[in-house]
């Protein structure tokens, strides 16, 4: 292959990197319109409603364990679905644009819902420093700038902070991701995060554990309040 060609199919491959040509759901061409995703696929995502409703399966979970004030899980996560492939797409694949498209999906419906009026600061669940070198991006953070650009409410990650590094949750059951979840996370605050309002933000909830950690950890700052937005809810 001549030098020219070489550079432009490097260059090619960045911009297919961050501006996919094809959909990330199901492999068809993208039209202008599109981004990432095709209308098809987003219209299969399958929604959950919960931005509709409270008291909700988000908000009843964490009722006896850590309340909250809001919980909203967007999505319904279906093993073989075609979410599961985005999120793993997002968080292996070096996809972080999805994130971000699903985030400002979510936030546009959850704005005219109005549920999540009031809050101070979205805070990311966060990642292991070791673990964000590896992967590049915090996933989590990348649907939580989605959220922050369409509800207009400031995002931090200068708050909450992971200060253990712990082995994957992913093929753990119920006792072991609890076990695994504990004492993970720190704070870090000023006087004039007391009192506050704070939104966080994680990809998918399984069984609560890592997202409960998170909530303990930020009710300790004097006067907060805490609620939840996840992308997803496995089914």
């Amino acid at each position: 292959m001549k030098p020219f060609a070489i550079t432009q199919q490097f260059f090619k491959d960045i911009t297919d990197l961050a501006y996919p040509s094809s959909c990330l759901g199901c492999g068809t061409p993208l039209t202008d319109s599109e981004k990432s995703l095709c209308i098809n696929c987003l219209v299969k995502l399958g929604e959950t409603g919960m931005h509709k409703t409270e008291p909700n399966e988000i908000t009843e979970l964490f009722f006896n364990k850590s309340p909250i004030i809001h919980g909203c899980a967007y999505y319904k996560y279906i093993k073989g679905g075609i979410l599961q492939r985005l999120i793993h797409d997002l968080k292996y694949r070096g996809h972080p644009e999805i994130g971000v498209l699903l985030g400002t999906i979510a936030a546009r419906a959850i704005k005219k819902s109005e549920i999540f009026n009031g809050i101070d600061f979205i805070i990311p669940v966060p990642l292991h420093p070791r673990k964000l070198k590896t992967r590049g991006y915090n996933q989590s953070e990348k649907i939580a700038e989605g959220l922050s650009q369409v509800l207009e409410i400031p995002l931090n990650t200068d708050i909450l902070f992971k200060t253990y590094y712990n082995e994957t949750q992913t093929k753990k059951h119920r006792i072991q991701r609890y076990i695994n979840s504990q004492n993970l996370f720190s704070v870090k605050y000023s006087p004039e995060h007391e009192g506050k309002h704070y939104l966080i933000v994680d990809d998918v909830l399984t069984t609560g554990a890592t997202l409960e950690s998170c909530i303990n950890e930020i009710k300790t700052i004097p006067g907060a309040l805490v609620s939840v937005f996840t992308l997803a809810r496995a089914m």
